[in-house]
């Protein structure tokens, strides 16, 4: 009885060994991969915090008493930094505060950052 029973738990502990380098073998690719798309976003992120800040100059706000924001865009210096500038877009009470770019590729700017000359 004892030399069927030590088998029994031999091969349970196989299995349990196979299991966990199987789950080993495809979570640490994952892993690194998360780990790799995570750096590229924050980079990327950053990268656009930088161009943001350069194109920056080219509109000033004026603040009137009666609490309402008045936007001038020198499209001039935007059209010298990226001539796909066609325009700004502004959302009140949200985030939304970026310039408008296009070009003959639909597709160029889903994957790229606004190109500084």
């Amino acid at each position: 009885m004892k030399g069927k029973r030590y088998k029994q738990n031999k091969t349970k502990i196989k299995h349990r060994l196979i299991t966990r380098l199987i789950c080993l073998l495809v979570l640490v690719p994952i892993f690194i991969l998360s780990v790799s798309k995570i750096l590229t976003w924050l980079n990327e992120n950053k990268e656009n915090d930088k161009i943001m800040d350069l194109i920056s100059n080219a509109i000033t706000i004026d603040e009137k008493e009666d609490k309402e924001e008045k936007y001038n865009v020198d499209f001039a210096k935007l059209k010298e930094t990226n001539p796909d500038t066609i325009a700004w877009l502004k959302v009140n009470g949200t985030d939304i505060d970026y310039p408008v770019v296009k070009t003959d590729n639909n597709d160029y700017y889903l994957i790229k950052n606004m190109r500084i000359s």
